[in-house]
């Protein structure tokens, strides 16, 4: 289930390369709409992984890993439902594919042996929102990067940007 949504992460990050060759010209509603499909699949494999181990997936760095890229993109839908912060998918979609793709070769060499023993709510919760702020820098290191994309336009006086 999660090679799916790395699949379609991947669709994503390659139709985001489209979109910034082109400027943004035009509403990117299919990039939004392959992350979602990408976030479906994915939160699915979460909770399969999660019901399997009896668990919140946060033991080891493909888990973490998995995580992050599902804060990430769970914060650029919100973001994104305003269509003025959509094109901010294309700056998302690549980073999420090479995740997906890092946390997938993480998972082939991963055994599960030892059934790790969580007693207490506390250091769970601590690791969620430990994961959960990564996954929010990543997403603000991504808008940084389209402000720097943005100011570069701006200093070459390119008028694309004034179409968004």
């Amino acid at each position: 289930m999660f090679l799916c949504a790395v699949g379609l992460y991947g669709v994503s990050a390659v139709y985001s390369i489209f979109l910034l060759r082109q400027g943004f010209r035009e509403d990117n509603r299919l990039n939004y709409l392959l992350l979602l499909g990408g976030f479906v699949l994915h939160t699915l494999a979460m909770f399969q992984r999660g019901f399997s181990l009896q668990r919140c997936p946060i033991n080891n760095l493909y888990e973490a890993t998995l995580f992050i890229g599902w804060t990430i993109v769970t914060a650029y839908l919100v973001i994104g439902a305003w269509p003025r912060l959509r094109f901010l998918g294309a700056f998302a979609a690549p980073l999420l594919f090479g995740m997906g793709v890092y946390a997938f070769m993480l998972s082939l060499g991963l055994k599960q042996t030892v059934k790790p023993d969580f007693s207490g709510g506390g250091p769970s919760l601590h690791a969620a929102l430990i994961l959960l702020s990564y996954g929010t820098f990543g997403l603000s290191s991504l808008a940084a990067l389209m402000y720097l994309n943005q100011e570069h336009d701006l200093k070459f006086h390119r008028m694309r940007r004034c179409f968004l």
